[in-house]
């Protein structure tokens, strides 16, 4: 068997190995059966899953959960980080919330690491160059529960890169007890589009359906507002939470049209990186009022 062919056999051992696998096959099951009570219990938008933005909404979220962003990129960008630090910054693994149980630390763990990721999510919106990846998320014109993944390979590596180091410095988390699915559909359900508030007091510490598709909303008054993934007082605390929750009149980007394609999706922001910078003229500015 000739080298190219090995390599392809064994993606196809590890592809299945993956999908196959419990956590997997536990994931999306899961998902299944929360979109279709949500639905019952909702209005009922079936037909949402049969267009295209539901379909390339799918294939980011079998891109990610499915293990090949995982395998491609960020497992070899985690190995190499935790090596270099292993080998030349171990001051930085002091496990600063080793002294709690796991139950406190998680949610510690999870609100200072929302936290990092509510700071780079403001900052994707300040700089043009880090938009032009950032724009993927906000290219549906219809929001569908998995727009939650649709995130372009580039900024989601961002995001975990600069969240590495904290991540490593907080200590390690129990995976067996690490709430993945329950942090998975609170934001699943934040952008399933509907008039779903918490209330005055849990409206105030977390994402709820209303809250967060203001953030998608193409009315520029209601632009660089509610950045919280997870927790909404992270708005509430630095004045970037949106004061009016009206639902959007549209959703999606008003500086750029961004092909509803996976694939195209994966290029589109080189493309536009090129049309800005490669130019020869200045690019445009960053523009933080109007996204």
């Amino acid at each position: 068997m000739t080298e190219p062919s090995q390599f392809l056999a064994f993606l196809v051992a590890k592809a299945q190995k993956v999908l196959l696998g419990e956590r997997f096959v536990w994931t999306v099951a899961s998902l299944v059966a929360f979109l279709v009570l949500v639905e019952l219990v909702g209005e009922r938008r079936w037909r949402r899953y049969l267009t295209r933005t539901f379909l390339t909404d799918l294939t980011y979220f079998l891109f990610f959960t499915g293990g090949f962003y995982y395998f491609f990129i960020s497992g070899p960008i985690d190995r190499l980080l935790r090596g270099f630090v292993t080998e030349r910054a171990p001051f930085l693994l002091v496990g600063a919330l080793g002294w709690l149980p796991e139950v406190p630390k998680a949610i510690v763990f999870i609100a200072i690491i929302d936290g990092f990721e509510y700071m780079m999510h403001r900052v994707y919106h300040r700089y043009d160059w880090l938009w032009c990846f950032h724009c993927v998320h906000h290219s549906p014109e219809q929001l569908t529960p998995l727009s939650k993944f649709r995130v372009h390979f580039v900024d989601m590596t961002l995001f975990g890169t600069v969240k590495a180091v904290p991540m490593m410095m907080l200590g390690i988390l129990d995976v067996t007890w690490m709430p993945f699915l329950p942090l998975m559909f609170l934001q699943v359900f934040s952008h399933f589009d509907l008039d779903v508030h918490y209330g005055p007091i849990l409206g105030r510490i977390l994402v709820s359906p209303r809250y967060h598709r203001v953030h998608h909303s193409t009315d520029p008054a209601q632009y660089n507002k509610n950045f919280g993934l997870i927790f909404s007082f992270w708005d509430y605390l630095f004045g970037t939470a949106a004061t009016d929750l009206t639902k959007p009149k549209a959703y999606g980007n008003r500086d750029v049209k961004v092909p509803d394609d996976f694939f195209l999706q994966l290029v589109f922001p080189f493309v536009l990186l090129a049309r800005r910078y490669g130019s020869g003229r200045p690019p445009e500015p960053a523009r933080e009022a109007a996204r």
